[in-house]
């Protein structure tokens, strides 16, 4: 398992940074530079999406767009956390989803 940070590990805080520490006493393999989460996603047999979840209010921009764009053209099945990232739960629309 590969899991991609949508920024740089010293940017995380609050749940993400705690989730991180956490992922520090396993063997999952953490990466955030492009050229790495390019060949974690297209060579990923499952793509598990927590990038976004119900809190999503507005369109997807910056990395977190990118990599949802990665994801959808990977060709791997996609599965969700919660809400598949990009997908406005509240007023069931679809911001970033194909």
């Amino acid at each position: 398992m590969t899991v991609v940070l949508d920024r740089t590990e010293t940017a995380l805080s609050g749940a993400a940074a705690h989730q991180r520490r956490i992922l520090d006493a396993t063997d999952v393999r953490v990466v955030s530079k492009l050229s790495a989460t390019t060949n974690a996603v297209e060579s990923a047999a499952v793509v598990g999406d927590a990038l976004v979840g119900y809190g999503l209010t507005d369109a997807l921009r910056g990395r977190a767009a990118e990599l949802v764009e990665l994801a959808n053209d990977s060709g791997a099945p996609l599965v969700s956390l919660d809400v598949p990232s990009g997908v406005n739960c509240l007023g069931v629309s679809a911001l970033n989803f194909r």
